[in-house]
């Protein structure tokens, strides 16, 4: 336990260092792609800055495939429809084709301005050895799926049929992968509008037309904010944190951290409220249990 908190506090003292430094962050170049700081900071400035898109664009979502390589998408809500997308191998080499880092493309539907989205791979089941780029926008926003090989979008839909359920409101969704030696799963968690945080568990079945089952979903109610943060342990649970209100019309100083467990079948295990304090023993205990 004592190397746990160790670590935590570690990892605490890591971020405070973060915000330190880019508080005194006083203006990005989108041009330059350098960041400037008062002349009187004359130490822990960043350097190798990595700028995806132009001037507006935001929201960088990351996810990687199967062989380690990493791919960053990023997009602006008002004016292009276009999307920024930066590539690197597992051995830090261009992911893109011509050895090419950065690659870009119009989606081919009017007016499909966002910021708001996350990315996710996905494999179809009847074609194991592909690995697909999913992005899911907010709700009355849309979903797209990349070939970005050949630089288009294979698939749309609006993101309210796709999850066909209540109105998404979250802008940190969470996504897992499972392989159970017989199909592939894909795990979907997200927020609603009226503070339910939904798991769906989804079995993409063909690519054209794009076809999947869910095949299993949960959910339980009040939550506050905006965030769902879900993962997969190591022994196939499902972990999910969050502000949980027994009293939705109650405020937010009132709630309360808790953590909910599910099976890979979306069986709810555990819910255990952590308390006002985030405890270090409680999340260790947990963390025994079920990892």
């Amino acid at each position: 336990m004592l190397n746990n908190i160790f670590l935590f506090n570690i990892l605490f003292i890591s971020l405070i260092n973060i915000f330190l430094l880019t508080n005194q962050i006083t203006k990005v170049s989108s041009v330059t792609c350098k960041i400037s700081v008062p002349d009187s900071v004359t130490s822990q400035k960043f350097d190798n800055v990595i700028c995806i898109g132009t001037s507006g664009f935001t929201f960088p979502n990351f996810a990687s495939f199967s062989d380690g390589s990493l791919i960053i998408e990023s997009s602006r809500d008002v004016g292009t429809s276009k999307r920024f997308f930066y590539g690197i191998t597992k051995d830090g080499k261009p992911y893109f084709e011509n050895n090419q880092y950065h690659m870009s493309f119009n989606v081919d539907v009017s007016n499909q301005y966002r910021k708001e989205s996350e990315n996710f791979v996905i494999t179809f089941n009847n074609n194991e050895n592909s690995e697909y780029l999913i992005s899911i926008g907010n709700d009355d926003l849309n979903v797209e799926m990349y070939d970005l090989v050949q630089q288009k979008v294979l698939y749309t839909t609006n993101t309210t049929s796709f999850i066909d359920s209540k109105k998404m409101d979250s802008q940190v969704q969470s996504g897992m992968k499972y392989y159970d030696r017989i199909y592939h799963y894909f795990y979907h968690c997200y927020l609603t509008s009226d503070s339910y945080l939904f798991i769906r568990k989804m079995k993409f079945n063909s690519f054209s037309p794009m076809n999947f089952d869910i095949t299993k979903s949960n959910s339980f109610v009040y939550n506050n904010g905006k965030i769902a943060s879900c993962y997969m342990t190591d022994h196939i649970f499902i972990l999910c944190l969050s502000i949980y209100n027994s009293n939705k019309l109650s405020a937010l100083k009132n709630s309360n951290l808790y953590v909910t467990v599910f099976d890979s079948n979306l069986n709810k295990k555990l819910s255990k409220e952590l308390g006002y304090t985030i405890q270090v023993s409680d999340i260790y205990i947990l963390s025994n249990a079920y990892i």
